[in-house]
C-alpha cells in the first residue's frame, strides 16, 4: 500500500503468506526470473517484487495465470488443498458460483484454462443480465 509516497507493509493473512512463499519457491524451483514471471502475468517486474515482499496482492486473473503458468492448482498455491485434504468427507461449503469456477481445475478430468474460466464468466454474465 502507498501512503503519502511511502510504501508500507500490508497486513498479510495466512493465505497471503502461503501464496507469497509459494511464488518465491516455484520461481526458484523452475529457475524463472521476476521479469519472465511478470511478462507471463501481464504485470511489471516491480509488481512481482511487491508480491514477494508482501506489499501487493494478486488479482483473480493474475492468480489464474500464475496457476496456468506453473501448472499448479490454485488451491495448492494458496494452501487450501491441505485444508481440503483434512476435510475430505465434509460437506462442501462453497456456494458462490464465480468462486467455484475460479477454484476448479478440471471438468470431468479435462483441464480448465484461464480462457475457459473467462468464457464461463461471460456466459454467466449474459445469462444473469437477461434474467432480471
Amino acid at each position: 500500500m502507498i501512503y503519502k509516497g511511502v510504501e508500507r507493509q500490508m497486513e498479510l493473512t495466512k493465505t497471503d503468506k502461503v501464496l507469497k512463499d509459494n511464488i518465491i519457491s516455484l520461481r526458484k524451483k523452475y529457475k524463472v526470473n521476476q521479469i519472465t514471471l511478470a511478462h507471463e502475468l501481464g504485470v511489471g517486474r516491480d509488481a512481482i517484487i511487491k508480491l514477494e515482499n508482501g506489499t501487493r496482492r494478486l488479482s483473480i486473473n493474475e492468480l489464474i495465470k500464475l496457476s496456468d503458468f506453473f501448472k499448479v492448482p490454485i488451491t495448492d498455491l494458496i494452501g487450501v488443498s491441505k485444508i481440503t485434504e483434512q476435510r475430505k468427507y465434509a460437506t462442501p461449503i462453497e456456494t458462490d458460483l464465480a468462486r467455484m469456477i475460479m477454484l476448479a481445475t478440471t471438468y470431468h478430468d479435462i483441464p480448465i484454462s484461464s480462457k475457459d474460466r473467462e468464457r464461463f464468466w461471460g456466459y454467466l454474465d449474459g445469462y444473469f443480465a437477461n434474467k432480471y
